[in-house]
């Protein structure tokens, strides 16, 4: 499933069920937080992280082909 960069450091699935979120934390460390949309379609609920952006989207496709 195709991702849409909102801004740069938020990317949405095209069927708005999952997205990729960059968090930075205080000393400097920061890391792509993976959440797909829970069962109330309320909120997000957080599946993995990674380090970089590209390990991020790596993971996504991951967890959607496994899904599919």
């Amino acid at each position: 499933m195709q991702l849409f960069q909102v801004n740069r450091g938020k990317f949405i699935s095209t069927n708005e069920e999952y997205r990729i979120d960059y968090v930075p934390y205080s000393g400097g460390s920061s890391e792509w937080i993976i959440s797909r949309k829970n069962s109330t379609d309320a909120y997000f609920t957080a599946l993995t992280s990674a380090p970089t952006l590209a390990d991020a989207k790596a993971k996504y496709f991951e967890i959607v082909k496994a899904v599919a």
